[in-house]
């Protein structure tokens, strides 16, 4: 049986390499748009500053589009020139919201090409309104845990991250985050018991170890901007194995419009338009799986029943995921120098316990380190050379 996939995120590489894995035929229909090349891969963060031959267009572009200017809509990340096909292209995805500001990816890899590596199973009560138990798709968490590589431990946060198989050792956990562990369990009797608070390793896709041709996380400094090594996880290593199934066929650079059915309601055909334009491609289907993520495969959800009966069906709603960023400092590391050559993301989770499981609330720590500085040091109430000097004291103590 052939087997149509629209889009090469996480879902849809995932989706396409298990049907290969049964003996299916599948035609990925995808954008596409592709990263460059790593500059210098085995050079640390602070080394490529010292060895490119022009840092600056490096980290904030030939015209500095990647500088984040200080506002009330402000951000504390943003991303650096290279990262910049991740999202290009997307206004052909015109869309009106009120209260959130989505994002969409035609990247080869989907938006993980931007992630910063955090997987988290979902626990019983989280899928209590689902058609499957935790424990019916532990099976699928372990095969991916394998595929990806994936590290964690069992600790305080097993309740909320089950422990599994495949689970890598953690990596090497950085100055700041091991003394705020160490400070957590110092009074995590007194933290579970008055406020449910508990805190622990995050579960992250990056490799502690060599697996799969892919290199351990070498602690360049560069997650950032792109891991160079492939230690983090994207689905561009998923899609790689997949092409090397003889049965598999990739198709990029078309955007999936809509599909029609036959009067039985069989999918029979779905139209993509040339993603630079062009006259619109038809695309024979058996088994069409839409994986584009939840606004483009939205999209042609909504285009093609409207096509189809007239009318535009009502949504419930998407999935709400609140995010809200609290700096903060850790006054024991005031003044110690900023180590750069370490894993850039979170590192630590917490959570909030709750009587009804769906009010858990869920948390990462993560060490501002090799971020652009300049959207904080503006926004300090001194003339620049004090900024800096302030910054400069407690970079290594600044967490969001």
């Amino acid at each position: 049986m052939k087997v149509v996939v629209v889009g090469s995120g996480a879902s849809g590489v995932h989706f396409a390499l298990s049907a290969l894995e049964r003996g299916h035929t599948v035609e990925m229909i995808d954008v596409g748009r592709e990263r460059s090349e790593p500059v210098r891969p085995d050079d640390t963060f602070e080394e490529l500053k010292r060895t490119l031959d022009d840092p600056v267009a490096h980290f904030l572009g030939r015209d500095f589009e990647a500088v984040t200017l200080p506002g009330p809509g402000g951000e504390y990340y943003g991303f650096p020139p290279n990262k910049r096909y991740v999202f290009e292209g997307t206004e052909a995805l015109r869309a009106s919201t009120r209260g959130f500001a989505p994002l969409v990816s035609f990247a080869q890899g989907g938006l993980c090409e931007a992630w910063t590596g955090g997987v988290f199973p979902f626990t019983n009560g989280e899928l209590a309104e689902f058609p499957f138990s935790y424990e019916e798709i532990l099976p699928r968490y372990e095969l991916v845990a394998e595929r990806i590589g994936i590290c964690g431990v069992e600790d305080d946060l097993a309740p909320w991250f089950p422990a599994h198989r495949h689970l890598l050792p953690p990596l090497d956990i950085d100055e700041h985050s091991g003394r705020l562990l160490a400070r957590y369990r110092g009074c995590r009797e007194r933290l579970l018991r008055e406020l449910g608070f508990r805190m622990g390793r995050s579960r992250i896709a990056t490799l502690s170890r060599d697996s799969g041709g892919r290199k351990a996380c070498g602690y360049l400094g560069r997650c950032l901007t792109g891991c160079p090594t492939d230690s983090l996880y994207t689905p561009l290593d998923t899609l790689r194995r997949c092409r090397e199934h003889s049965r598999f066929t990739y198709r990029g650079g078309l955007r999936a419009r809509h599909f029609e059915a036959d009067a039985d309601g069989r999918i029979e055909r779905l139209t993509c338009d040339p993603a630079d334009g062009g006259e619109s491609v038809i695309v024979p289907v058996e088994r069409l799986v839409l994986a584009a993520g939840t606004l483009a495969t939205g999209k042609v959800f909504l285009e093609s029943w409207y096509r189809r009966t007239g009318e535009m069906p009502p949504l419930t709603g998407l999935m709400d995921n609140r995010q809200i960023l609290m700096p903060f400092l850790n006054l024991s590391m005031v003044g110690r120098p900023h180590d750069p050559n370490s894993y850039q993301y979170h590192q630590l989770a917490i959570g909030l316990e709750a009587e009804d499981p769906l009010e858990y609330v869920h948390g990462l720590v993560t060490t501002l380190k090799t971020a652009s500085i300049h959207p904080i040091v503006q926004s300090l109430p001194f003339d620049l050379r004090t900024s800096l000097n302030v910054f400069r004291s407690v970079h290594a103590s600044a967490r969001l």
